[in-house]
C-alpha cells in the first residue's frame, strides 16, 4: 500500500472537487476522518464538497 501524507492526500481531494468528482472526494474525506477524526483540514474539504453538491446534511 502506498504511503501519502495527509497534506498531499488533501490536495488530491481538492483537485477532485475542482474537477467535479464530488462523490469520490466525499468518500475520501470520510475515509480520512475514520482514522483521524480531529483533522480540521479534511472537515473543511468535506464541507466544501458537500456545498458544491448542494448536500447540506
Amino acid at each position: 500500500m502506498a504511503r501519502i501524507s495527509l497534506r498531499a492526500y488533501n490536495r488530491e481531494i481538492e483537485n477532485l472537487i475542482d474537477r467535479g468528482q464530488i462523490e469520490e472526494a466525499v468518500a475520501h474525506c470520510k475515509n480520512i476522518l475514520k482514522q483521524f477524526p480531529k483533522h480540521i483540514d479534511t472537515y473543511r474539504l468535506l464541507g466544501k464538497a458537500l456545498l458544491e453538491s448542494q448536500r447540506y446534511a
